[in-house]
């Protein structure tokens, strides 16, 4: 017959039909009650056969990984439902640093990591198998923090997202964050450069005619096409004498019929 500890089976305790809440209420009493018997158990590992040493730290190492993927979901959920706020709490790792006492510093690093596995796809998946660690996550989050959203997205998504998930099961966190922040260079320098084509994409010169004789100008020059023109009319408008009335505008539109 199983032998199944009675603080294991008061734990157990879910409803009768399948509820996710009630469900995941039970099991957060089921996983807390047995750690603390396999603390107990553990206070004579060093009487242990060296093959329950390996199999009970690979268990330790096994559930180190899903809690860390169970709980950024939650994390994420905590944050956005906003409950958490309350007077002198500015932000959702001002109030983890107070519940949980560990500092802002800490809490920072965890809620990074949460977010950053999160967003990458397959990045929850990826934990909890072990292809990623919750330091692979920490350095992923270092790298993403600094990066504008349209970029972040980019690279957490599609194949890239697939790229870091698989640089993360070869690599350790080091060189993992070292391939990951080349991934980001190399897509930051072809955002720039996008950004900057699109921006030519819209460059213009209209003249259209207006009251009175005069020629409305209006246009739009990238910064290169702008220098040149402003250079030009720099140097067709020297420093006014003392009794030129014109402003710099005036002389400019003069410039362009001298």
């Amino acid at each position: 017959m199983v032998r199944v500890p009675e603080s294991l089976r008061a734990a157990a305790c879910f409803p009768p039909e399948a509820d996710a809440q009630g469900d995941a209420r039970a099991w957060a009493r089921v996983m807390v009650t047995a750690a603390r018997e396999l603390r107990a158990a553990c206070q004579d590992a060093k009487a242990w056969a060296p093959d329950v040493h390996v199999e009970v730290m690979s268990a330790f190492d096994e559930a180190s990984r899903v809690l860390a993927a169970a709980k950024a979901p939650v994390l994420a959920a905590q944050e956005a439902s906003g409950t958490w706020k309350a007077p002198g709490v500015g932000s959702f790792e001002q109030f983890r640093a107070k519940t949980t006492r560990t500092g802002t510093g800490a809490t920072r690093k965890e809620l990074g990591a949460a977010r950053a596995v999160t967003q990458l796809d397959g990045g929850l998946d990826a934990l909890s198998a072990g292809a990623m660690t919750s330091v692979h996550a920490e350095r992923l989050a270092t790298i993403t923090d600094k990066l504008p959203e349209p970029l972040k997205h980019t690279l957490l998504t599609g194949a890239n997202a697939r790229k870091i998930t698989d640089l993360a099961s070869r690599l350790d966190a080091a060189r993992f964050a070292t391939q990951v922040e080349n991934m980001a260079a190399a897509l930051s320098a072809r955002h720039v450069e996008d950004a900057h084509q699109a921006a030519r994409e819209r460059r213009h010169v209209e003249m259209t005619p207006a009251p009175g004789g005069m020629v409305r100008i209006n246009g739009l020059l990238d910064a290169g096409a702008g220098h040149v023109v402003q250079v030009a009319l720099d140097a067709a408008t020297p420093r006014p004498s003392a009794d030129d009335t014109r402003t710099k505008a005036q002389r400019q539109a003069d410039a362009l019929h001298t």
